[in-house]
């Protein structure tokens, strides 16, 4: 199955649009991880809206979810958060009519993944062909810039999930979190002991995000380190693969970082001795252990989302805490930052 991941994942950015090939494999990874939740939402997204998800799909998404003891009503409010999920995928800002106007209200791009590409490219030559800056033109450069935001916020959620699944059979992503404390402690010692002699770079103004699930998190601290810091953010979902693995690519980037901040987000629901409580994704717990290693404990910050879980060992490394947004630890930022000669 890992062999199946990756090599999705190379199809997956071996083309501009790719998305149709890969789907297929796509949802059978989602099927076989018996991840009902994404298993839906990759159907949804894969059809045209306007169409309907045939009863044969529903079916076999409750077979997956069975799988994890998910029945009944549980069910259904997961197919709804599913199609939920969906229509955020499809939702764009601005969308005009063939007169102009704009029309008011955030609009949902119905088609299908094959009729998205389809109109991509015919849109793209029809604006390639008309040097004249008339209205047709303006109409077909809306709809273009709607479509392929539709299409890459797809691909997107794509990327992120089979980065997910492939970090899990690689072992990263470990169910029991003390057995991924002692791998990110090992890695971080053994990354710090193989680069002791080397000459860091700790003056240069990037800035690492790990981050898990909450998209709009690590988007408000990105455009917080750039926008009132004058910073370079890197978030790896961001920047290109170049043929690269998912752990290529983020030792590439991550040794250009003269820091990190870790979000720390209420992703996980675990339950052990009967406590149920929530917790970052493993790769924030396995990323906070390699940069650990590399630049100190003085050089990486977690910012706590209230009600997230943190694991006893990271004790000793800084940590900020927010309820509602980054905004309450603004300052406490700025003042770490200062700390580290950064601003």
């Amino acid at each position: 199955m890992l062999g199946m991941i990756q090599k999705t994942l190379e199809s997956l950015e071996a083309e501009e649009f790719s998305l149709s090939k890969v789907m297929p494999r796509v949802i059978r990874l989602a099927e076989q991880s018996r991840d009902a939740f994404n298993y839906l939402v990759f159907k949804y997204v894969s059809k045209n809206a306007n169409n309907g998800t045939p009863s044969a799909e529903i079916r076999a998404a409750m077979v997956v979810a069975e799988k994890r003891g998910i029945k009944g009503s549980e069910f259904e409010n997961l197919k709804k958060d599913a199609l939920a999920k969906a229509i955020t995928l499809r939702r764009v800002h601005s969308i005009r009519d063939a007169n102009l106007e704009e029309i008011k209200g955030e609009q949902v791009v119905a088609y299908s993944i094959s009729e998205l590409e389809n109109h991509i490219r015919i849109l793209k030559d029809r604006i390639m062909n008309n040097k004249e800056i008339n209205r047709y033109k303006l109409f077909d450069e809306n709809h273009y810039s709607a479509y392929t935001t539709t299409y890459h916020n797809i691909k997107d959620y794509v990327r992120s999930y089979l980065v997910d699944i492939e970090m899990e059979w690689l072992g990263i992503q470990e169910q029991k979190l003390e057995e991924m404390k002692i791998q990110a402690h090992k890695l971080g010692e053994m990354i710090n002991q193989a680069h002791k002699k080397e000459e860091t770079k700790m003056n240069n103004n990037n800035v690492f995000i790990i981050h898990g699930h909450n998209e709009a998190r690590w988007r408000q601290l990105a455009s917080l380190l750039k926008d009132e810091f004058n910073l370079n953010p890197i978030v790896l979902s961001e920047v290109e693969s170049e043929g690269m693995t998912i752990i290529e690519k983020f030792e590439k980037y991550a040794k250009e970082c003269s820091y990190a901040f870790a979000l720390i987000t209420a992703d996980d629901t675990v339950v052990k001795n009967d406590v149920t409580y929530l917790q970052a994704r493993p790769n924030v717990i396995f990323e906070i252990g390699w940069f650990y290693g590399q630049l100190g404990r003085k050089r990486v910050c977690i910012i706590v989302e209230e009600g997230a879980s943190v694991p006893s060992d990271l004790d000793g490394i800084m940590q900020l805490r927010y309820r509602n947004s980054l905004d309450d630890v603004f300052r406490q930022i700025q003042k770490e930052l200062r700390a580290s000669e950064l601003i």
